[in-house]
């Protein structure tokens, strides 16, 4: 009875992840799963010998059954020495092979030929291309990289033995490289080229960020250009060799509804908006950051509680704000404003503008409309801050009343919860005179 040999040679049903399945197959032969990949070569491997045909079926069944393509090969006879001479002829009875059952779902193995047959060998047609391009489709066919992976062929030993330069070719792509997205559209690879650029960019932007933590060296510029041009020279040569021969336009692990113009549109967009929503969260954060640096400070002889919970519990105010700002020459400021309660604001305005000019007028008092005083600090490039002097914007109607009033008289109003020296400094001489000099100085900006 004749016996058979259960031959691998890479393949894989179509859907399969083949470095999976390698790794699979090489525990079951009890092989070291670092060597698994050695089993995709595209070489033709003997895995059983010398089964008898109802053990090969069983055994090729079992393979294909999780994706494992193999061949039943017949295994060459024994040598025997003739016997002597036989005292009678005996009659040899040949066994019928195993057959399997009509309810067998598992297609019927292939049986290969002999060691003595000639394999036949499949010979693409690449003449179409340059001799450059086709060097490199015939290298990639030599290695079998549409069965072991791409990393996983560059890697190998058969591609060592080539010259410097034919690896260099092979794995870099000069073009790729200086033309990045623009060399996949001439090569006709509009879909990989966009998601390409598209996946480089939230990888530019994470990585800007995270670096922006520890340093703010101009390196990461030329770290992320480098990072792009290599990414796009060692990629191109595959991805067109798997769009020209498979005329596969997307890479098999996406969804498929990426594959759709639709489905890049989009991407694209969901992309865009967390662009822009990202790029406000991260002002905001900015602009809540250098707040806080002041209010979490306390000022010297203030120091009973912080910045931020004096102003921001100063019972004269009906709503308060905080607002940051960075110029274009890299200066911070925040500024603090504290719409006043009119109510209040008008009383203490009266007793204020009787207590300084002894005059009983009440037009500005009947006048005003709102009252709103803000205070600025400056913010050194090491969180200290300056603090600058407070201005009142006092709406009178037809027109608004902006005088300055020195900082020291506001803090003490706000440290002790009243109203009445960030007033009175209104119609004290002293401001009166610097508040018109200040605007003479504006008006003839």
């Amino acid at each position: 009875m004749g016996t058979f040999n259960i031959i691998f040679k890479g393949e894989v049903i179509e859907g399969k992840e083949p470095q999976k399945l390698a790794i699979a197959l090489a525990r079951y032969l009890k092989l070291p799963e670092d060597k698994a990949y050695l089993l995709l070569s595209g070489k033709e491997l003997c895995i059983k010998k010398h089964l008898n045909a109802s053990e090969a079926s069983a055994i090729h069944a079992k393979l294909l059954s999780v994706g494992i393509i193999t061949y039943l090969k017949e295994a060459a006879l024994p040598e025997t020495k003739p016997a002597a001479k036989p005292s009678a002829p005996e009659r040899v009875q040949q066994a019928k092979p195993a057959t399997g059952t009509r309810n067998q779902s598992l297609k019927t193995p292939h049986i290969l030929p002999s060691d003595n047959a000639k394999p036949r060998t499949a010979h693409r047609d690449y003449s179409s291309l340059s001799k450059g391009w086709q060097m490199i489709f015939n290298t990639f066919d030599e290695l079998g990289v549409d069965k072991v992976g791409y990393r996983q062929a560059i890697r190998s030993d058969a591609l060592r033995q080539r010259s410097l330069m034919e690896r260099r070719k092979l794995r870099f792509n000069f073009l790729g490289a200086l033309f990045g997205p623009l060399y996949y559209f001439a090569k006709g690879m509009f879909k990989k080229g966009l998601y390409l650029t598209l996946a480089l960019a939230i990888v530019n932007i994470a990585i800007g960020m995270i670096w922006a933590l520890f340093s703010d060296s101009a390196f990461i510029d030329r770290l992320i250009v480098a990072i792009n041009t290599v990414t796009f020279a060692m990629q191109v040569n595959y991805d067109y060799y798997r769009y020209y021969r498979f005329k596969e336009t997307l890479w098999p692990w996406l969804p498929k509804w990426m594959d759709k113009w639709w489905g890049v549109l989009s991407v694209y967009t969901l992309a865009l908006v967390a662009f822009f929503g990202l790029s406000y969260l991260i002002v905001l954060s900015d602009e809540s950051d250098t707040a806080s640096t002041i209010k979490d400070s306390y000022l010297e002889g203030y120091e009973q509680t912080s910045i931020g919970q004096a102003f921001d519990n100063w019972s004269p105010c009906a709503t308060i704000k905080w607002e940051s700002h960075e110029a274009k020459n890299g200066t911070r400021t925040v500024t603090y404003h504290c719409q006043m309660k009119l109510n209040t604001f008008k009383q203490q305005e009266g007793k204020a503008y009787r207590l300084v000019t002894h005059n009983d007028d009440t037009k500005m008092v009947d006048l005003t409309k709102q009252a709103t005083l803000q205070m600025s600090f400056t913010v050194n490039y090491d969180d200290s801050f300056i603090i600058n002097d407070a201005q009142w914007d006092i709406d009178l109607g037809d027109h608004h009343y902006q005088p300055y009033v020195p900082h020291d008289s506001v803090l003490y109003d706000i440290y002790r919860d009243e109203l009445y020296l960030s007033i009175v400094e209104i119609f004290s001489l002293k401001n009166i005179l610097s508040n018109e000099f200040i605007r003479d100085i504006e008006q003839a900006k």
